[in-house]
């Protein structure tokens, strides 16, 4: 009974006999009053056939079964593809693997322009972060480049004034006392002032330099 209801299901009810097992095991052909007609070979097996149903399908391509509707073949006849969504069960057009739902072509677009613009924003900030660090080695550049005239122009004005300290003790305290200094320190810039030396001492030795050699210039005026 639930053999002949299978039969029925797939539409071909009374067509089937049950065949002995002993027959499939023994490899005995079956009879021809047995064996089903499957029409013309279309790629399926009877296996295939039988479990989707499809075997019920027994009518020429192109016509309809009692009480067929045919809009529901009009894609076989007219070739066009029908939405994944409104096909037949278990049929699907050769060109079924090209069409896709507009719903999933939008996500792939948007997919690929989030990756564009996700691309474009990585370059962009490549390109941003490699012009701030070419800017910023201008910016040190530049800097070094000022001070290097601030000080050359400095050493140019001590050197033109032939600068030659040879200072007492007192003159010494007198610096040392209006510059907050050591007395060491005092004698090194004199000592680098007297040997043109100092020029290689960098920027920071000008400026007490400078100091001095004004100290110097009050101190003669006094004297004389």
């Amino acid at each position: 009974a639930e053999y002949q209801e299978l039969l029925r299901l797939a539409g071909k009810e009374g067509t089937y006999a049950p065949i002995a097992s002993e027959q499939v095991q023994s490899g005995t052909p079956i009879p021809e009053d047995q064996q089903v007609d499957f029409g013309e070979p279309s790629g399926l097996t009877p296996t295939t056939l039988f479990f989707t149903g499809q075997g019920g399908h027994s009518h020429a391509p192109g016509t309809l079964e009692s009480g067929e509707d045919a809009s529901e073949r009009s894609w076989e006849q007219t070739g066009a593809s029908l939405p994944l969504d409104q096909l037949p069960a278990n049929e699907t057009p050769q060109s079924a693997d090209k069409v896709l739902p507009a719903s999933v072509v939008a996500d792939l677009e948007i997919d690929m322009l989030s990756h564009d613009v996700e691309e474009h924003c990585r370059l962009m900030k490549k390109k941003t972060v490699d012009r701030f660090l070419d800017l910023k080695r201008k910016m040190v550049l530049h800097e070094r480049n000022a001070v290097d005239a601030e000080r050359r122009h400095g050493l140019v004005q001590l050197s033109k004034k032939q600068l030659e300290l040879d200072l007492t003790k007192e003159q010494v305290a007198q610096l040392k006392d209006r510059l907050g200094v050591s007395t060491t320190y005092i004698e090194r810039c004199c000592h680098l002032v007297a040997r043109r030396t100092w020029q290689i001492q960098g920027y920071r030795a000008i400026a007490p330099l400078w100091a001095a050699w004004k100290l110097m210039i009050e101190h003669n005026k006094k004297q004389r």
